[in-house]
């Protein structure tokens, strides 16, 4: 969205069926600070207390991006999304924060994609193809171009072309051979683990990035869900989910 207000021509290609990624089936639950919500509830929160809750409790903090974080996520997220119609309407406060900051929508995740979604089709200027799995980066002596792949419906071949790339994908939790692979070294890897992501986040996008000679890293600061519970109605199924 913000490329095409640019000027931008957009094609996004989405192997679902559907806007939102994993977020649209999400909690929707936003952590902004200072924030006009949070003032009319009676909440006291600043990028300062922010900042040291964050850094307080965080681990492997980049504090340089921790304060920008704090500063920006007002203007940036809060009333970038208010704008365009995203309604909070409560304040929730996780562990670690000492004041209430998580913020949530009636709608939860799909509150908070669907008026992007809804952004991007009034611009004219975004195009969205579903159903599409990405197999090839196009390059053209050193620069990527374009992509192929498959509509994983009809089986017919996609190919685009274009004056910039971006892969904004790359979750694997749903891989657990690639959860494992890139567990933390000082961290024992638990005796059971639940797929806890979507049914896309493979790692496909990884593998796309490292056959144009991309770089891959940190792939060991990872977001395993750390509770679950199989589906006591179908224990045998949740049984395939154990690792």
């Amino acid at each position: 969205m913000e490329a095409a207000r640019g000027g931008a021509t957009v094609a996004v290609v989405d192997v679902a069926s559907v806007f939102g990624g994993h977020a649209v089936m999400s909690e929707g639950g936003l952590a902004l600070v200072d924030t006009p919500l949070q003032s009319k509830l009676g909440v006291k929160d600043s990028a300062e207390i922010a900042y040291q809750d964050f850094v307080r409790l965080g681990e492997d903090v980049n504090e340089p991006w921790v304060r920008m974080y704090v500063k920006r996520s007002r203007p940036d997220i809060y009333d970038w999304m208010t704008e365009m119609g995203v309604h909070f309407d409560q304040v929730l406060s996780p562990p670690g924060n000492s004041a209430a900051r998580f913020h949530l929508n009636p709608r939860r995740g799909y509150g908070l994609v669907e008026p992007i979604y809804r952004e991007c089709l009034r611009s004219g200027r975004v195009t969205f193809h579903w159903n599409i799995r990405v197999t090839h980066l196009v390059q053209e002596s050193d620069r990527v171009t374009g992509i192929s792949g498959v509509n994983e419906r009809t089986g017919t071949p996609f190919q685009l072309r274009s004056n910039a790339v971006v892969i904004a994908t790359g979750g694997y939790q749903s891989n657990l051979a690639l959860v494992k692979q890139n567990w933390p070294k000082d961290i024992p890897y638990p005796a059971a683990i639940l797929v806890g992501s979507g049914v896309n986040a493979l790692g496909s996008g990884l593998d796309l990035a490292r056959s144009v000679g991309g770089t891959v890293d940190r792939l060991d600061h990872q977001w395993n869900y750390p509770r679950g519970v199989p589906d006591p109605r179908n224990l045998e199924l949740a049984a395939g989910f154990i690792l």
